[in-house]
């Protein structure tokens, strides 16, 4: 079935990213805005024009969003952590977020007698290092895959600061993060698996200044601990059900010496999914999904948000023969405000071979966080949620001629978000719904390649295989090599008007206005070319106008990057060695993500990656 627009992260281009954050992916390989808070620092997302609270980020399908903030920061998201990374732009049955969504997902564990270990190093010429490991060992009964990432950096760097209108080094910027994931498994008979996922963080960084700053004297300590605890069952060939109970807590510690500021703050989030999905005749499926969850700020008994509520999903394929038809239904309830019921549903044609258009119309909502309902000094109790109204439409093409490929994704969205919140006031900020945001624009992902040699690649089956098959498929590293010889392009486009429509200020000199920090214009353009175990790419990115003030009186520039990739994987013995260099920032080009946060000019990164069955 043909899905609004999605777009999965290729391993082919998260092995160039195994020293890397997720940050640093979506912002070449995405139609996703990053905002990077300077170099190390906060990295937020924007999808469609979306504030970053609006949009989700979902671990093994349980949102991660801080309940505090309802932010996720992408600087602390280690990409060797998941084997599967994909965007949700629009509105599917999948994705819970007002925008889109961002979902981190592992491959399922294989029940038999395997092991393999992945070391992996990596250097950057800003004085950053980095090391993770990947260890997984499995048999009959058990599957244990351990992963752990640790990075140091000093983020060193030189830029002409136009403030001081001077040369200046980036200062006051080290960072230091250790992340440690596991994933175990029990496969308790042939139809239940019980998986434990632990997940637990820790991070300590220094704030630079800003370039109208002389110094900085501001440090953050966040430390995040995630734990699920999930059963799966499959009795029937067509019934299944999945329980997921979650424990999450996050801390955040924020201290300037330079005025004697110190403030700290605990959340905690106990998140429980029951899921239960139908297989019915004639490629209908029925899916009824049971959620609750708490959140509070520990230590503030009043301070705390209760929901409960339930998702019903119906789908059918070749309905009326030619026609796919997804559709949803939500309900919650809440101890602090009303939520609305809220609905999706999606049509797609697929009675042409090449070209499968679609429509989707959804409504969402986005609840206010912790802070927003209970910031002290500031906070608002009487806050109402966001809530949006959806329609999006497009086509995907594709289409197999030879050793030729071409795949297209072409969406047009519309959404308009009532009651949007925004913080304003004197001495004092004070988060308001005060603002009612049209969002419209189009998209595109676009990509071709030609096999210049026409073998195939030496895939394993991954599903169904006899216990003969996966020894051998498995029996060396050296042999999951892709053996091709292909040209590829890849186009990636977004034009996004975000304005305000309505607002409850009077004279209001945003109405009309873009929303700030939303590009109007991304544009990124990829040429590759692999020859066997030699990989090499060149990605072009154009960022356009980003206005920094409700009433576009202020801006940044538009500005250009170039970004170099190279791979080597080769054989020792029995070993795979994978060399990977990136020329970042090629031309050197001078710009600002977040106004008065210079972003690094030229640089390089090299990494290297070992592993062994």
């Amino acid at each position: 079935m043909v899905q609004a627009s999605s777009q999965p992260i290729e391993s082919s281009i998260s092995q160039y990213y195994q020293n890397s954050s997720l940050q640093n992916i979506l912002q070449l390989h995405t139609n996703v805005f990053v905002k990077n808070y300077g170099i190390g620092s906060l990295s937020t997302i924007s999808i469609r024009g979306s504030s970053a609270a609006q949009t989700q980020v979902l671990w093994n399908g349980v949102n991660i969003n801080n309940a505090m903030t309802g932010l996720s920061d992408f600087s602390g998201l280690p990409v060797s952590f998941f084997d599967r990374i994909d965007i949700d732009y629009g509105s599917t049955t999948k994705n819970p977020a007002m925008s889109g969504c961002i979902l981190l997902s592992n491959e399922k564990p294989s029940f038999y007698k395997n092991k393999n270990i992945q070391v992996a190093f990596g250097y950057e010429s800003l004085k950053n290092h980095n090391a993770s490991i990947v260890a997984m060992i499995s048999n009959r009964r058990v599957s244990n895959r351990f992963r752990m990432n640790m990075s140091k950096a000093k983020n060193e760097f030189t830029f002409f600061n136009t403030d001081k209108t001077k040369s200046d080094t980036l200062e006051h910027a080290q960072s230091k993060q250790i992340s440690v994931l596991n994933d175990l498994s029990l496969k308790i008979n042939n139809h239940s698996i019980l998986s434990w996922h632990a997940w637990a963080q820790h991070q300590q960084r220094e704030i630079p200044p800003a370039m109208f700053e002389e110094s900085s004297a501001k440090m953050e300590i966040n430390s995040a601990y995630r734990t699920l605890l999930k059963l799966e069952s499959q009795r029937f060939q067509s019934y299944s059900s999945a329980t997921t109970l979650g424990l999450f807590y996050e801390t955040y510690s924020y201290e300037d010496s330079m005025i004697q500021l110190r403030s700290q703050a605990s959340v905690i989030s106990i998140p429980l999914v029951e899921q239960f999905n139908l297989q019915l005749p004639r490629h209908q499926k029925v899916s009824v999904q049971l959620m609750a969850n708490r959140s509070f700020l520990a230590g503030h008994s009043n301070s705390s948000l209760n929901k409960v509520g339930a998702i019903a999903t119906y789908s059918a394929d070749q309905l009326l023969k030619h026609i796919n038809l997804q559709s949803s239904i939500e309900k919650e309830v809440t101890d602090v405000f009303q939520v609305p019921m809220i609905a999706n549903l999606s049509l797609n044609c697929d009675v042409w071979p090449l070209i499968k258009p679609y429509i989707t119309a959804s409504s969402h909502y986005r609840m206010p966080t912790l802070n927003e309902l209970y910031y002290n000094p500031g906070g608002n109790i009487h806050l109402k949620p966001e809530t949006s109204k959806n329609l999006e439409g497009g086509f995907q093409v594709s289409k197999k001629y030879q050793k030729q490929t071409f795949h297209a994704d072409m969406a047009l969205f519309n959404r308009e978000v009532s009651n949007w919140i925004a913080w304003y006031g004197a001495s004092i900020l004070t988060p308001h719904n005060i603002q009612k945001v049209w969002s419209r624009g189009l998209e595109f992902i676009g990509h071709y390649d030609v096999n210049l040699a026409g073998n195939k690649p030496d895939n394993y089956p991954k599903d169904s295989i006899t216990m003969i098959e996966v020894n051998i498929a498995k029996s060396s590293a050296f042999n999951r090599i892709e053996k091709r010889r292909l040209v590829s392009f890849d186009v990636l486009y977004a034009y996004t008007l975000s304005t305000t429509k309505e607002s409850a200020i009077s004279n209001d000199y945003s109405i009309g206005k873009q929303i700030p920090y939303v590009p109007r214009y991304q544009l990124k353009g990829t040429v590759g070319i692999k020859w066997n175990q030699f990989e090499i790419s060149y990605i072009h990115t154009y960022t356009g106008y980003r206005f920094i003030t409700t009433d576009e009186s202020q801006y940044l520039k538009p500005y250009f990057t170039g970004n170099l990739f190279a791979s080597y994987k080769f054989r020792i013995r029995n070993n795979l060695l994978h060399a990977a260099f990136r020329f970042n920032n090629v031309f050197n080009a001078y710009y600002e993500s977040i106004s008065g946060r210079m972003m690094p000019g030229r640089n390089i990164s090299l990494g290297m990656m070992w592993e062994m069955d």
